[in-house]
């Protein structure tokens, strides 16, 4: 039991070591939530690369050719939003592929 509660607090204890203050800390190649896309991507990509099945929100798919971590970075944004904000991002693992 002892070892137990060891254990538990051990863990707790690391998750404090992990937590970031705003989801903008999270970054995939330096792209964040709250980023606008059109920082890193041409309006013209970002349309040719667009699935949407939503009214209010696109999806946008682009491949990282340069990255060494990621295959693709996927992202949500407002369909009304001109400047194209980042709501939601996805990556691929390229160990996940092979």
């Amino acid at each position: 039991m002892k070892k137990l509660f060891i254990i538990i607090i051990i863990f707790i204890n690391f998750q404090s070591w992990t937590k970031a203050d705003d989801i903008r800390d999270f970054q995939i190649e330096g792209m964040s939530i709250g980023d606008s896309a059109l920082d890193y991507f041409t309006k013209e990509q970002i349309k040719k690369a667009l699935y949407s099945k939503s009214k209010k929100f696109a999806r946008s798919e682009h491949n990282l050719e340069n990255s060494k971590n990621y295959d693709n970075f996927r992202f949500h944004y407002k369909t009304k939003d001109k400047k194209i904000i980042i709501h939601n991002n996805l990556k691929t693992y390229k160990d996940y592929l092979n």
